[in-house]
């Protein structure tokens, strides 16, 4: 196996794991988690406005 080879082969590897890792991402499923945690800081700006109460 001559360099070439192993670089292609790492080559193909990263490309498939960056499609993989942008599938999961992208998912459907991964939306609500996505969606909760682009909140988060509003939440939390929020609760200490009224001084770390919890609304109910």
């Amino acid at each position: 196996m001559d360099w070439g080879t192993v670089q292609g082969v790492v080559t193909a590897v990263l490309i498939v794991v960056y499609a993989g890792i942008f599938a999961w991402a992208w998912s459907p499923a991964r939306r609500k988690a996505f969606a909760e945690a682009a909140r988060a800081p509003l939440e939390e700006e929020a609760a200490a406005a009224d001084g770390g109460r919890d609304h109910e």
